[in-house]
Formats: structure tokens, sequence, C-alpha cells
């Protein structure tokens, strides 16, 4: 009896091992808050969630336990096999109101199903900062599916040679806090605007951290903002001029750039309202969150 408790005991920390591993790399790639799996139950038709990495577990009690057959997003990319990707809160309410009725707070979340039985072990989830619905493409989703991928793999090698149950969950989930992280060196770069011909000046820093040689960098506002971040072009120029007119951002403007990392940019004013003397402005590139476990992902921010 003592070497069969052992035994059991043995499968299931190799069962939260896998799991917690699978989290924290998730809460990484996605850049997430909170992360974690839901495994099937012993009892027919229940998930439960198994571990929860980036929040305390009381604070997500409600969700602790789902049921297959109802109207969430964890549901659905369980019984139906596929990643559900929820951007922000407005879909949210959109397609799961009865899931959003009861969150304390605003987010994007993904829900991806762990394969390798039918229809799959559970889901791997995270709950991430917010996008808005124009974003073609949230950034770690190829990497969410790889860990999924993985976590499956191991989780059937765990079933061949302990049975079914191995993978059962029963109980509370297991809570951790995310990995600490290091951050590295700031890197900026600085720059200058002149509203009157839109000419940009900017020092070696700034052309390094663009990726731009001297040669080829931007001549204009209007250059800049694109090589920063093609998508968020239109926010830049228009900080660009409120600046210029004695209105800077309250805070470093957050865009992304085409490799999906995140640009910070800082604008300082002229001395007059609306003098048409240079503007002024620094540029940070950060990776959303990553740190010693590499790829990108939630928690405190890796300067490049």
């Amino acid at each position: 009896m003592t070497g069969s408790g052992e035994h059991l005991g043995r499968a299931r920390e190799r069962l939260t091992a896998l799991l917690v591993d699978a989290s924290t790399s998730a809460l990484d790639a996605a850049g997430g808050h909170v992360a974690g799996v839901y495994l099937r139950s012993g009892t027919p038709g229940l998930l439960r969630l198994a571990t929860l990495v980036g929040l305390p577990g009381p604070l997500f009690r409600p969700w602790w336990r789902l049921h297959m057959d109802r109207p969430y997003p964890v549901a659905d990319a369980y019984r139906l096999g596929v990643r559900v990707v929820l951007p922000n809160a407005t879909e949210m309410v959109r397609r799961y109101p009865q899931f959003a009725a009861g969150l304390p707070f605003q987010f994007g979340s993904v829900y991806t199903p762990v394969p390798g039985a039918a229809p799959s072990f559970g889901v791997l989830t995270v709950l991430r900062p917010a996008v808005p619905d124009t974003e073609d493409e949230l950034p770690g989703l190829d990497h969410l599916g790889r860990l999924a991928e993985d976590l499956g793999a191991g989780l059937r090698e765990l079933v061949a040679e302990e049975g079914e149950a191995a993978v059962a969950w029963e109980g509370e989930p297991v809570c951790v806090h995310p990995p600490a992280l290091r951050p590295g060196p700031a890197r900026a770069g600085r720059f200058t605007w002149d509203p009157a011909t839109s000419a940009v000046r900017a020092d070696d820093r700034l052309h390094a951290l663009l990726g731009v040689a001297p040669g080829d960098f931007p001549a204009t506002g209007a250059e800049l903002a694109a090589a920063m971040t093609p998508t968020d072009a239109h926010q830049v120029l228009t900080a660009l001029r409120e600046t210029a007119a004695g209105r800077p951002p309250q805070s470093p403007l957050r865009v992304r750039a085409a490799d999906g990392a995140t640009r910070l940019l800082e604008l300082w004013p002229p001395p007059g309202a609306a003098d048409p003397t240079l503007v002024s402005g620094k540029g940070v590139v950060r990776r959303p969150g990553g740190g010693a476990r590499g790829g990108g992902g939630g928690g405190a921010p890796r300067w490049l």
C-alpha cells in the first residue's frame, strides 16, 4: 500500500511539473498576465483548473470547475478541438456574455486545446493584454500551439505508463507565482522633429534600435512613424503634432513593431504651445515581458 501511494504521488508530481512548465511558458509566449491548464476530471462532462500562474487562486475560484457543454470559451476549445481567440473584452462580451459578466477585469484571452485524446486532454489558457479588433494576428499564437502540442505529448507518455486516471485532475488548482524575470539594461535612442519642415534628426542608437542604417534613416516625421510601427504610424504622427502644440502624451506611447516587439515612445514639447521649435523624443524597443525564460512574455520587461 505504501509503495502504491508513493507511485501515485510520483505520477502526480510528474503531471504537475508538466502543467506548471506549460503554463509558465505560455505566459511568456503570449505576453500574458495569467495562464493555466484545464484538464478533464473523474466526473463526466467536468473540466477542472489544474494549474494557475500569475493570479491568486481564490480570485479565480468561480472558474475552477467548468462544464464542457456550457457556453464558455474553455468549453468550446475543449469540445470542438479548436483554438478560441478573444482579442479584447468587447469580443468576449459579444461571443460569451454569460462568461464575461462574472469577470472583474478587462483582458484578451487565448484558449488552446491540448491534443492527444478525443477530443483533447484539456485546454491551455492565457489571459493577456487586450488589443484592438483591427489587429490581424496576436503575437505568440504559433508558440502557444507548439506548447500545447508538447504538453499533449508529455501527457500521452504519462497515460501510456500510468493509465488515463493519471491525467484526470481532482481538487483545487496548483497556484504558482510567475518566474522571476530580470530586466536587461535599457537602451534608448533620441531624435528631434521639426514640425515646420517635418525633418528628423536621430542619434546612432536610434538607428541601431530601429535597424536602419544612418544613410537610410527616415527623413520625415511620417517616415519615422512608419519605421517605428507600421500599424500604429498614425498614432505616432498625431502624438508628434500634439506635442508640437504643447500637448505631449501623459505617458510613453506603446506601439507595436512589425516583428511584434513593443516600442515605447516618449516625447517632450517645445517651449511654447504653438512655437515651431524642435520636438524632442526618445524611442525604446521593448519585447513584451521577455526574460530569463526567453521567447517574450508577461511580467517585467526586457529592455533591448
